[in-house]
């Protein structure tokens, strides 16, 4: 807890002191009505000037300058972009800078805080402790069906020479297995998609229903 604000760590990540990481709760913030209360997000109809106070607040007591928080303008797909100093702080104060259309961001550029969004979505953060990179990504069930993750790793290792059994990764709070229950429509794009379906979508009991386990699909 921060100045009302709740921050929360993955235990494995947490050990590497080279890096630092966090995931928000709610409260906290400046925001009103369904929004309440650390919403930091500009592109859900919230006022920006609320956005832009939790923003800042949240950034104060982690001891960072906004300008370094890096965000990406999320479209449910599966592309991702690596963040140089060029693009380090872009959409940190407005949407219009966000990066466009990119759902998972990835960088080995100190001094950089890549963020991504989420409300029941699944957020995964991946750091490779042998070459300092590390991804943020977010993972809906449209990005989890096309392998964001997969995708992300994939460019670490094309990109940094990162070797997938060094990755250290955490997966967020987000739709359990217990409880994310969809329709045909994405029972037939994990069966499509995705190598084990019949591990990570079951029936829910309900008529055309399944509960869809992201996290172990992710």
């Amino acid at each position: 807890q921060r100045g009302g604000v709740s921050l929360f760590q993955f235990s494995n990540l947490a050990q590497f002191e080279e890096i630092s990481h966090f995931i928000t709760a709610r409260e906290g913030g400046f925001s009103k009505g369904p929004f309440k209360s650390l919403n930091t997000g500009f592109h859900v109809g919230d006022n920006d000037w609320d956005v832009l106070q939790n923003r800042k607040k949240l950034a104060h007591i982690l001891g960072f300058e906004l300008e370094k928080f890096t965000f990406a303008s999320q479209t449910h797909s599966s592309n991702l972009a690596i963040v140089d100093i060029c693009k380090r702080g872009k959409g940190s104060t407005d949407y219009e800078t966000a990066i466009p259309n990119t759902d998972g961001l990835l960088t080995k550029i100190p001094d950089i805080f890549i963020c991504i969004q989420v409300a029941d979505c699944v957020p995964l953060l991946l750091y490779d402790p042998r070459n300092k990179v590390v991804a943020a990504i977010h993972a809906g069930w449209r990005g989890t069906v096309r392998r964001i993750t997969e995708s992300a790793v994939r460019m670490m290792m094309h990109t940094f020479e990162t070797q997938p059994s060094d990755i250290i990764a955490g997966i967020g709070p987000s739709n359990g297995p217990c409880c994310y229950e969809v329709g045909e429509d994405v029972r037939a794009e994990v069966f499509k998609c995705l190598d084990n379906p019949k591990e990570v979508i079951k029936p829910s009991g309900k008529p055309g229903k399944y509960y869809f386990d992201q996290w172990h699909a992710n």
